[in-house]
């Protein structure tokens, strides 16, 4: 993996092994917190991808986090290139999350790996079910007031703002690029490319803004470019996989026990 990237899978102390495109081993744990195995097996429904479609809602962080939901809402957000991929994606990947509902709605309580079944079980929990994976949406001043919180960077009003702006750029960028993408307009390798591009743009913005200390503090790392955050391979093959029928308009790894 690219130096500034860590690909994220998750596993259960069962055995169960949950990879993002079949990558299952290695690396080193990130996070770890007793979960449900049951309702994350049935998240990770169908393809171990938890309803992410690669590259497009979401990486393999995104999978890793909502495979891990039921693990007390664990992330794995001290993976290398976090910040980044949060910025496109959220927490939770982009576009409704069905599989959330679902999972949570069933009847039977089964024993959690490493802990006792909540009070009522998945009953109890559907609470926490939702077809909606976050609000894809936030408002990037409240987002940067909490970052600049996070890490101790006092940030003025005015930098903010300009942050904010960027941050608003780089989602309308990467909403036209997905439409027309979905719409047939653009091939897999111009999207690729396109929001790449949007990208760098936003990090050198940022690094600009913020200044040098305070861009390598919040993202992680002083670079700028976007470069393997999306892995080129495997978002072109699992593009070329998808079926006319099932498209729109036509290591390191967390741990559950």
């Amino acid at each position: 993996m690219n130096q500034n990237w860590d690909h994220t899978y998750v596993t259960s102390s069962l055995g169960d092994a949950w990879g993002c495109y079949g990558r299952s081993a290695g690396g080193m744990r990130l996070v770890w917190h007793p979960g449900d195995r049951d309702v994350a097996d049935c998240l990770a429904r169908p393809d171990q991808m938890a309803g992410i479609r690669y590259g497009v809602t979401g990486v393999c962080h995104q999978m890793a986090n909502r495979i891990l939901y039921p693990a007390n809402r664990i992330l794995v957000s001290t993976a290398r290139g976090y910040p980044w991929s949060r910025k496109l994606w959220r927490d939770y990947g982009l576009g409704p999350w069905p599989e959330r509902t679902g999972c949570y709605s069933s009847e039977p309580t089964s024993s959690t790996a490493g802990g006792s079944s909540p009070p009522g079980g998945r009953r109890a929990a559907s609470s926490r079910g939702s077809a909606v994976a976050q609000d894809d949406h936030l408002d990037p001043h409240l987002d940067w007031r909490r970052t600049a919180a996070e890490h101790g960077i006092p940030l003025t009003g005015p930098v903010i703002d300009r942050l904010a702006a960027a941050d608003r750029e780089l989602k309308d960028r990467q909403t036209r690029l997905i439409f027309r993408l979905d719409n047939h307009l653009i091939e897999p390798d111009t999207y690729l490319a396109e929001l790449n591009a949007a990208v760098r743009d936003y990090l050198r913005t940022a690094r600009s803004v913020l200044g040098g200390s305070a861009y390598t503090s919040i993202f992680g790392s002083d670079a700028t470019d976007p470069g393997g955050l999306i892995d080129q391979d495997v978002f072109l093959a699992s593009e070329a996989a998808r079926s006319p029928a099932t498209r729109p308009g036509g290591g390191a790894g967390g741990a559950m026990p």
